[in-house]
């Protein structure tokens, strides 16, 4: 018995039927080599019919899947996986597959909030007229940083305020490579 078609290795492996679903299924056949390079995909009317979607929905996967560079489109020559994960170089790839499948992912920049420390209480406790910093100063508060110690659960060598994930990101991989 040979390998199933496309479409029903697409419908066996959906659960929620929206475009963003139909791009995390076919972008992780894509990264685990069930869909290989060069492998044509279904016409979005064919796909649309099969799976009991509309075709505006198949076309919003396509989108999805073009933009990440997962799939090319060749009006009459069909739509065909462009390349997998692993031979990606892109900037900003993130490879549309089901929340939780990856063990860890940096490419959105977005931090997992169990990580992220309570501010609420350290910044409830600050001055509200902080007055004017300057490059020279200490980088966070002092009021900020007497709190955020004490609430720590180990004593911080140093502490810092990051502009977002990224820059976190940006300045741990500075510090650590």
């Amino acid at each position: 018995m040979g390998v199933a078609p496309i479409h029903l290795q697409i419908a066996t492996q959906l659960g929620e039927r929206t475009g963003p679903a139909i791009a995390a299924v076919i972008g992780a056949m894509a990264a685990d080599d069930s869909l290989a390079v060069g492998d044509q995909l279904p016409t979005v009317r064919a796909l649309a019919s099969e799976l009991g979607v509309s075709p505006s929905t198949v076309s919003e996967a396509w989108r999805i899947l073009r933009d990440r560079g997962v799939i090319e489109t060749d009006r009459r020559r069909g739509t065909r996986i462009r390349r997998t994960a692993s031979t990606d170089g892109g900037r900003y790839w993130h490879v549309p597959v089901e929340p939780g499948t990856l063990a860890l992912d940096l490419s959105t920049g977005t931090p997992d909030p169990a990580l992220l420390p309570a501010l609420a209480t350290a910044l409830s406790q600050l001055q509200v007229d902080l007055g004017a910093s300057s490059y020279l100063d200490e980088p966070v508060v002092p009021e900020l940083s007497a709190v955020l110690r004490k609430q720590w659960p180990f004593p911080p060598e140093t502490l810092t305020v990051v502009n977002g994930a990224q820059d976190a990101i940006d300045r741990l991989i500075g510090a650590v490579v």
